[in-house]
Formats: C-alpha cells, sequence, structure tokens
C-alpha cells in the first residue's frame, strides 16, 4: 500500500503568495484542488520566526508564554496537513484539500474517493495535552462534493468517517495505520488508547449494529478496538433519515470521570433536521477512558472493499499543546563531546532551530531559532533543525564546533627594570578565544591599565603588527588587529608595553655679590635646565 502526507507550514509573506496566484490564474486549466491550497496557503499568514539572542543551552521551555490556543477557520488552516494510504487510480492515495465548504464556510477535506482499501486523515500538526480540557467541532460529510441526501444503509458506502484522537505523532497518523485492518478497524486499531467518534457504514465483526450508527469507539492499551457499550452508539436511532451533512462536537474532559478520571461528552446534529440529535457522556454511562499522555487530532474516513467518497471539517478547537523533551549536543568535528548536553521542553510540531546554522533557522521558517553557546577554544560550524515529537528519543539537537590554533599571547615591556627586571608581563597558551585580549578572560581581566601605570612614565601598547595604542583596553578593542593568526601553533602574538620617562626641569636662580665703593652689590641671573 502506497502511502503519502502534506504538511504545510506557511509564513508572513503575502506579496509571494498573492503574486503566485496570479501567476496561477493566467496559465490554462487549473484544479481546483490547486486553486484552494493555494486560497489555504494565502489565508496562512500566522507569526513568523521567533529569533532569540538566547543561547540554547540556557533555554528550559521554548514556549514558556503559554501553549493554550483557542482557534476558528484561520488558526486551524495555518496549523493542518493530510494524508493518505492505499492506492487509487494507480497513485498512491492521499487525502486533499478540497474546494468544498461546510455550513460554517470552512472547507472540506476529501478523505477517500471511490476507491477501495484507502484511508485518508486530516489532521492538525499540534499535538494535545491529555491533561488539559480539549473541545472540537466540525462536520462529517459522507457524500459526493456539493451534493446531499440521506445517509446510506447498511452495505451501500464505505466503512466509516469520523473524529480520531490517536497517541501517536501527529504525522504518523497514516504511516502507522495498519492497513491490514482495513476499513473496520476504523483508523485507530493498533493504536493504544485511541478514541474514535464517527459514523460506521458497515457492520464488521465487534460492530453493535448494522449501518448506519454512530459512536464513540476506543481502543485498549494494546490498541485492540474496545466493545461497544449501548450508552456510546446510537442505538435505537435510524440514523437513515439523517442527511449527509452532521455536525460533531466533543469535549474531552481531564477530570470527573469514573474514579476521577478523564471522560467524554460529544454529539452529533443532523444538519438538515437538528431534532434528529444524538448525545453521549462517558461519565453518565459509567465507562472509563484510559488516555496517552497526548493525543493527536483529525478527521478521517476508511473504504474497504466498499468505497465512496467521504469529505470532514474541522471548524473550531481549544485546548493545550503537548510538550516534548529535545536533547542539545555540542561536539567536537569527529563528534566527540565538548560541552555537558542540555535539554528544553516544546511543544510537540515546534521546529526549533539554531540561528545562522540550521536550515531552517537560516531560511526564517522554523519556530524558534537561538543563539549557539560559545565554547571557548572553539568556532561553533553547524547545527541541525529539529521538529518536536512527543518522543524524546527523536528529538536531538547537534552543534557542531572546529577548534581554534592553538597559540601563545605575551604582553612584554621594553623597560624590564620597571617589571623586576622582566621584559614578560604575562604570558599564556590559549585556544579559548577569537580575541586573546578580550572575551572576559581572567587573564585579559588581570592586564588593566591600572596595573600598567609605573610612578614617573607614561606609557603606550604597541600590537604584533606595530600598531600603537594609547591603552590596553584600547589594544585589547581593536578587533581588527588583535585576533589568532590563521595557522596553529605559530609565532607568540606579542604586545608590548613603551615606557616614557615623564618630562621634568629644573629653575636655577642664583645671585652674585660685588664689592664697589665700600659695600656689596648683588646681581641676580636665572636660567632653566
Amino acid at each position: 500500500m502506497g502511502e503519502t502526507k502534506f504538511r504545510k507550514k506557511m509564513y508572513k509573506s503575502g506579496k509571494f503568495w498573492v503574486a503566485a496566484g496570479m501567476t496561477a490564474l493566467t496559465v490554462g486549466v487549473v484544479n481546483p484542488q490547486f486553486i484552494n491550497r493555494l486560497s489555504k496557503d494565502v489565508d496562512a499568514v500566522f507569526a513568523a520566526q521567533t529569533t532569540s539572542t538566547q543561547t540554547i543551552d540556557t533555554v528550559t521551555d521554548a514556549d514558556a508564554n503559554g501553549r493554550y490556543v483557542v482557534w476558528n477557520k484561520t488558526g486551524i488552516n495555518d496549523n493542518d496537513a493530510v494524508a493518505g494510504k492505499g492506492t487509487y487510480n494507480g497513485t498512491a492515495w492521499s487525502a486533499e484539500f478540497s474546494s468544498y465548504a461546510d455550513p460554517s464556510t470552512q472547507t472540506y477535506s476529501k478523505l477517500t474517493a471511490n476507491g477501495s482499501n484507502t484511508i485518508g486523515y486530516y489532521y492538525l500538526t499540534r499535538q494535545f495535552d491529555a491533561s488539559q480540557k480539549f473541545t472540537i467541532d466540525g462536520y462529517f460529510h459522507p457524500n459526493l462534493s456539493g451534493q446531499d441526501g440521506k445517509l446510506p444503509s447498511n452495505g451501500n458506502w464505505s466503512d466509516w468517517v469520523g473524529l480520531v484522537l490517536t497517541p501517536t505523532d501527529p504525522n504518523k497518523m497514516a504511516t502507522d495505520y495498519n492497513m491490514a485492518n482495513g476499513g473496520g478497524g476504523l483508523g485507530i486499531q493498533g493504536f493504544g488508547n485511541a478514541m474514535a467518534l464517527g459514523l460506521d457504514f458497515y457492520q464488521n465483526s465487534g460492530d453493535p449494529a448494522a449501518g448506519p450508527f454512530g459512536a464513540l469507539r476506543s481502543t485498549n492499551s494494546s490498541g485492540a478496538l474496545n466493545s461497544v457499550p449501548d450508552a456510546l452508539y446510537t442505538k435505537g436511532i435510524n440514523m437513515t433519515n439523517w442527511s449527509t451533512t452532521i455536525k460533531y462536537q466533543l469535549t474531552y474532559w481531564p477530570t470527573g470521570g469514573p474514579n476521577g478520571g478523564p471522560y467524554i461528552t460529544a454529539s452529533f446534529t443532523d444538519n438538515a433536521n437538528t431534532n434528529n440529535k444524538w448525545t453521549v457522556n462517558t461519565n453518565q454511562a459509567g465507562v472509563t477512558i484510559n488516555p496517552p499522555k497526548a493525543f493527536s487530532v483529525g478527521v478521517n474516513a476508511a473504504n474497504g472493499q466498499k468505497a465512496a467518497d467521504n469529505f470532514a471539517s474541522i471548524d473550531n478547537i481549544s485546548g493545550t499543546f503537548a510538550t516534548g523533551t529535545t536533547t542539545v549536543k555540542y561536539v567536537d568535528a569527529n563528534g566527540n563531546a565538548i560541552k555537558d548536553p542540555t535539554t528544553f521542553a516544546a511543544a510537540v510540531g515546534d521546529v526549533i532551530g539554531i540561528t545562522n546554522l540550521s536550515t531552517q533557522a537560516k531560511a526564517g521558517t522554523a519556530d524558534y531559532a537561538y543563539a549557539a553557546p560559545t565554547i571557548r577554544g572553539y568556532k561553533v560550524s553547524s547545527a541541525n533543525d529539529v521538529t518536536v515529537s512527543q518522543t524524546a528519543a527523536n528529538n536531538t539537537i547537534t552543534i557542531k564546533y572546529t577548534a581554534l590554533p592553538y597559540q601563545e599571547s605575551i604582553i612584554q615591556t621594553d623597560t624590564p627594570a620597571l617589571w623586576s627586571n622582566n621584559s614578560v608581563i604575562t604570558s599564556y597558551w590559549s585556544v579559548d578565544q577569537d580575541n586573546p585580549l578580550g572575551s572576559g578572560t581572567s587573564v585579559a581581566n588581570s592586564i588593566m591599565d591600572t596595573s600598567l601605570v609605573r610612578s614617573g612614565y607614561s606609557y603606550y601598547v604597541t600590537d604584533q603588527k606595530g600598531s600603537s595604542y594609547a591603552t590596553m583596553s584600547s589594544a585589547a578593542a581593536a578587533a581588527s588587529v588583535n585576533a589568532w593568526d590563521s595557522t596553529s601553533n605559530s609565532a607568540p602574538q606579542s604586545w608590548t608595553v613603551k615606557y616614557v620617562p615623564d618630562y621634568q626641569g629644573a629653575y636655577l636662580y642664583t645671585r652674585d655679590y660685588s664689592y664697589v665703593n665700600g659695600s656689596y652689590s648683588a646681581t641676580t641671573s636665572s636660567g632653566t635646565l
């Protein structure tokens, strides 16, 4: 069986998409699905990448501002995707974004066409926390596009169309579903502690009635379909009187159910006749729900030997994103760790990258981009993005560094007599900085201008290229010359502190006496030496 999927994530680039739409409309006959796909992309203008100066080793929670969302059409269309499995007309099947709208003007997705042994999902690329309340509503339309009628009797349609909550990662719903389970597996068989609310059209083994009937189905921890209590399906309701446009609504309550655990309230309403309505409450039914830690959400349809078109939509949703843990590794060119790994939490589906290094962060298509930390002795060289999943083992960012040259730096003087007859003030070998006098190292901090002062002298500093600086701090700030050579273990890089004696002068005053006419008289003269 083939399997295909399509995931989108659009950003604020409105002019590009408008131009693309105009181009598409001028090139012959255009597929309606393509136009609708383009229309959805034009609408998809949610927030662009958040680029932070924070280094990723200090991040503990990428979504610290909150994960609770309330989405209507716009938010849903910005975070949706389609996937399918099986073969239709000789090609791998994927659900389709159609041009057909439900009664609330949200666009339906075509989940199955009239080909047997296929399954399709329209799902949200975000996963939700099962410890928090969650609500969703939309429409099922098991019929042809644009047509409405009555729900078909048993065996005259496909197997199933419904809402699914699965423990899989969002983009693995179709990938992980085993088509050996067929349409009777409802797209959830094999997934432990999954749930499905939908319309069943064919009575397979284990089904409570002939179709069509509505039901809330679930699997046990091993993925086997649970039996259906009477309270969880439309027992006694003749759904062949219902139209093929049915509104669904589901609320997941994390507490308050049997033994204090979760419970579900849900309903179906016939769009053509609101008197046709069915509600279910697992708490009142005394049914225990064993949910996973988190669940992915979508609508799906399954064709077994019976095949038909099935559409469904998602109109509104509210809930809290589930989280996954990501590990960041810091390694050298040979893959050896040069810094202890760090971890952070982020919402499942978040794309996290490293600024100016990883592919999506450079393209501006990540959700968050953080700086790589500076590691003394190394320069950062590469990194990968990660799309956060609920499986921690799959969430790893590896940042690679290359070692800097290992060289000696000498701070010397041309006046050793002022330094206990030692021409070297300080020297050190360093691989820990691009700028050997800067970067806040303890050695650099010890070379303060105040420590260089000597009574009776002024000084200036020359670098290894002969340039002069009035102070050591100005020499340290000269990044254009104050950097390591490109070769390792080359000649020492030297800075020389040159002392100049202060100018000193003396004023000479003399007085001469002569004996004239029996007395002395004085004459004065003065001069400067």
